[in-house]
This record gives structure tokens, sequence and C-alpha cells, in this order.
């Protein structure tokens, strides 16, 4: 996963940068960041998973700074694959598709607190 910033709604991006820490050996895809930028959550086939393509998540401490080590999204993943999150503005919804129905079709979750 990569990264591009710009100063502004209108401005150019700049050079793209490697999300480093979030990166791994396997497959790792479709970030989506919370609207204060202090979460990510993305599709990821990495070890550690619960079976397939996962949701995890890395929360960091303030935007630009490094997010922290991935984690497992266990409350949602099964054996079925999860991927393709959306989060709302608000951070209390998290939109996804999963083959648990035996097809790909778009879920939601959501949380009724904003601690992590």
């Amino acid at each position: 996963m990569w990264i591009a910033s710009r100063s502004g709604a209108s401005g150019p991006f700049g050079n793209a940068a490697s999300l480093f820490e979030l990166n791994s050996s396997a497959d790792d895809s479709g970030g989506a960041v919370t609207g204060d930028q202090l979460r990510i959550y993305f599709t990821s086939e990495r070890a550690g998973g619960a079976g397939g393509r996962d949701l995890w998540f890395a929360d960091r401490a303030q935007p630009g700074a490094p997010f922290s080590t991935p984690q497992n999204l266990v409350e949602i993943n099964g054996a079925s694959d999860e991927a393709d999150p959306a989060v709302s503005a608000d951070g209390r919804e998290l939109f996804f598709a999963t083959t648990r129905a035996g097809s790909s079709q778009l879920w939601h979750a959501w949380r009724t607190c904003l601690s992590p």
C-alpha cells in the first residue's frame, strides 16, 4: 500500500510513498482511512488472519504519523473472504464485501461508541 498527500482538496498530489509499516509480503490492498485520519482499515492475505482475505486495521497518534502494527479485525473476519473496506465519516459504520453467504455481497457493521 502506498500514500500520496496534497496541501488542499484542489492541489496536486505529491510523490507516492510506501506505507512500509502496513505492507507485508502478502497481498495488501483497499485502504480506508477514518475521518479523523487516525485509523486505517484494509484488506490483506497475510498470516495470522481467519483465512483467505481478511480485514485488518492500524491506528496512529496523529495524522501524518506512522501507523501501528496492523491487527486482524477478528469481530468481522471468518473463513470466508472479507475485502474492500469503507468507513463512514463518523467512524461508526464499516462497509465491506464478503463471500460468507456463498457469493460476494456488501455487508456492514457498526459500533455504538467511538473508542477503539
